[in-house]
């Protein structure tokens, strides 16, 4: 069924060198029609040149003859004025058909510039999103484990810090993320890390910007950020999160320490720079980075962190922009500058990064910038436009100048009558009324050639366009499709350490193992401290083994107090241990509407050892259609595109999981399901004689997580 990427075997590289081609085709195909009007334009204007000759003899044979000839002088003024007709035609044909051509091949150059900028900025503001949605979860992981009672209690203590350290490595295991874990005391000084090989304990980091920002912060609700730095005790490039440690976890009682996290910022960001989706070639010619308001370089496929800073000119317009693109000329060649800002993620936003694609271009266009806000628009109806602009023009002056040809035909057959009236005088006229037939004759069977040529030509242009133009619109649905569920897959895999860190903590083990009061109270103020910082949950809900709820998070359950017959239940309870967790996708009837939930599960271990029987379950509720939506929301679409389309996360099955439709439900699972078969693919779908264009991408996975699921857009192909 598919015009698909992957049964065709077409590699990226010849994808991209196929859409070169397709633009250069364009502008052959289109001088071929200029070349075929040039043509027949000089064979008119030779023959126009002979009917003036043959006028210039009438005048001649006519004075020669005198009141005989009267007639036929009537006749050469009548040549020489449908010559000089015919002359405007062809000057006015030839100025529209190079003004056509011209205005056409600047158009492709901009079109294709357009269309190639409108892609790098995609790309750039998948990066950016990327960027966010894991910071976001740097930001709650701060603010979280500030408040873990056993980190809580060493600094309260202050005697020993041995546990602490245990602690902070354990983190350290579940969260590889990190370089290092610090928990310091209010004078800064270093009481506990995760890393020994660091050697960071006992070093007072009051010094710090990040000490600095998180000690004269609010309260342990907010969170310091140190940007992107050299370690030189790491000896790596990081960034660091911190935040206020209070007494009893609690952010109305005094400070006791800080903690900080210190991220790998440099495998995070150049892993994300270097798996921008661009080709082989295009990475010689292309590069890639985030930097900040001043340009600096943070993050870059040239491995220039913070040795560089960009400039360009209209640099400031540009980061203005949320995305968008400008061309400039950098070292004697011309660049493609496209650019994203971050549009942010649950209240976390890099409000002052920029995400950059830098890449040569050897079109010369005559737009220099575009503000692609609203998604850009690569289709090709405003290239089509002004093919069938020059098919009517050209059309017009061929009607015209038959017209002409149709006026010295009479004019022919009238001066072959006359002179026949006047028998043996009128002999040279014969003549030259025999010479005007077959000019005419021979015109009209140019114009017709014309006529006949360029129309099959620009009729082969027209449907080269509407191919290709599908073509174009496929791979970018596919490109946006698989951008989509890169972030599904990404945003899941987080859920997997959280759900197995969050069973270990004691609170949860505490009030399993002795149900008294003062231990639920305590775990249910853990969840909800939990849900305060992570705003991607729903609930968080503790079971015991039959399925009783222990407790949890949200005022508004969601699940039910006894959850033994569910299928989540006991797909967790058929897991090893706690190392491992369950996935499940449920469907739950709210407010008379069937909504879709996703549920992450683990075994929580007696004491917290994995090596003892499980005592009950941790159920962790991610906000899945909130999370869709802002998906869809941030799709680069443009408003007209959106209007038209509609967009899909299926499981592999084919079973809708996210839906944002604007087509009534005319597309089902009926239709999506062979798309299912290919990895990334497009294709036309025709249903009740509407044709819809979709655009299709698996998951790949992500740090061996991977959903199987598939992102669509389905698109209503007007064209």
């Amino acid at each position: 069924m598919s015009t698909t990427l992957v049964a065709e075997k077409k590699t990226d590289v010849k994808i991209d060198e196929e859409k070169k081609d397709f633009f250069h085709e364009v502008v052959e195909q289109t001088n071929s029609i200029g070349g075929e009007i040039q043509m027949a334009l000089k064979s008119i204007t030779q023959a126009n040149n002979r009917a003036r000759m043959l006028s210039t003899t009438a005048k001649i044979e006519s004075n020669r003859l005198g009141d005989v000839g009267r007639d036929f002088l009537i006749v050469s003024h009548s040549i020489d004025e449908l010559s000089t007709k015919t002359d405007k035609v062809i000057e006015q044909m030839k100025l529209e058909t190079v003004e056509g051509i011209e205005h056409l091949a600047s158009a492709i150059g901009d079109k294709a510039t357009s269309i190639n900028g409108n892609r790098l900025a995609n790309l750039a503001l998948s990066n950016i999103r990327l960027v966010d949605r894991n910071l976001f979860e740097r930001a709650a992981d701060i603010r979280w484990w500030a408040t873990d009672d056993i980190l809580v209690q060493s600094l309260s203590k202050n005697d020993s810090f041995s546990e602490a350290s245990q602690r902070l490595g354990i983190m350290l295991e579940s969260y590889p993320a990190y370089y290092d874990l610090l928990l310091c005391d209010t004078s800064g000084n270093c009481k506990a890390s995760a890393n020994p090989k660091h050697d960071l304990k006992n070093i007072n980091f009051r010094e710090k910007s990040w000490f600095k920002d998180a000690i004269t912060s609010k309260d342990g609700t907010e969170y310091a950020f140190q940007t992107v730095h050299y370690s030189p005790t790491i000896q790596d490039y990081s960034v660091t999160f911190s935040c206020k440690v209070h007494e009893d976890a609690d952010h109305t009682k005094p400070v006791i320490g800080v903690i900080a996290a210190v991220f790998k910022w440099r495998e995070f960001a150049q892993r994300i720079i270097n798996e921008t989706a661009l080709n082989q070639n295009e990475k010689k010619t292309t590069r890639v980075l985030i930097c900040d308001d001043n340009g600096q370089v943070l993050a870059d496929s040239k491995e220039k962190i913070l040795k560089e800073n960009i400039s360009f000119v209209g640099k400031a317009e540009l980061f203005k922009k949320e995305t968008g693109y400008t061309i400039q000329k950098i070292k004697d060649t011309f660049n493609i500058i496209s650019h994203a800002l971050s549009p942010g993620f649950e209240g976390y936003c890099s409000t002052q990064w920029h995400s950059l694609v830098i890449q040569e271009t050897d079109i010369d266009s005559k737009t220099n910038k575009s503000d692609n806000s609203n998604g850009g628009d690569d289709s090709l109806d405003s290239i089509t436009g002004l093919v069938v602009n020059l098919a009517d023009e050209t059309q017009k002056a061929i009607s015209e100048i038959n017209k002409i040809n149709d006026q010295t035909q009479i004019l022919s057959l009238n001066a072959a009558i006359e002179a026949a009236r006047v028998g043996e005088a009128g002999r040279g006229f014969g003549v030259i009324a025999g010479f005007m037939g077959d000019i005419s004759r021979e015109t009209a069977k140019v114009t017709n050639s014309m006529y006949v040529n360029t129309q099959d030509k620009i009729k082969n242009l027209n449907e080269f366009l509407s191919t290709n133009s599908q073509i174009i619109k496929g791979e970018r649905l596919s490109d946006l499709s698989m951008a989509n569920i890169d972030l599904v897959d990404r945003a899941l895999y987080e859920r997997t350490a959280d759900v197995r860190w969050w069973a270990t903590d004691h609170s949860a083990f505490n009030a399993l193992m002795n149900n008294t009061e003062e231990n639920i109270d305590f775990l249910s103020k853990r969840l909800q401290t939990i849900l305060q910082y992570y705003t991607v949950y729903e609930d968080l809900l503790v079971y015991d083994n039959e399925g009783n709820l222990i407790s949890n998070a949200s005022d508004t359950k969601i699940l039910d107090n006894n959850v033994s017959g569910n299928a989540w239940f006991s797909n967790v309870q058929s897991t090893a241990n706690g190392k491992s967790y369950g996935f499940d996708v449920i469907t739950i009837n709210q407010n008379d509407k069937d909504e879709k939930h996703l549920v992450f599960s683990c075994k929580i271990h007696k004491d917290g050892n994995l090596t003892q029987g499980h005592v009950g379950v941790l159920a962790i509720l991610f906000k899945w259609e909130h999370f869709a939506k802002i998906i869809f929301d941030e799709t680069p679409l443009n408003e007209s595109e959106r209007k038209h389309s509609s967009l899909f996360i299926t499981d592999v099955d084919g079973n809708t999981l996210g839906l944002e439709d604007h087509n009534d439900g005319f597309i089902t699972k009926n239709e999506l399901s062979p798309f299912l078969k290919e990895a990334k693919n497009y294709d036309i779908v025709t249903k009740e004689d509407f044709n819809w264009l979709v655009g299709n991408a698996a998951s790949a996975g992500f740090e061996g997580f991977s959903t199987g699921w598939h992102a669509m857009i389905v698109e209503n192909d007007l064209t």
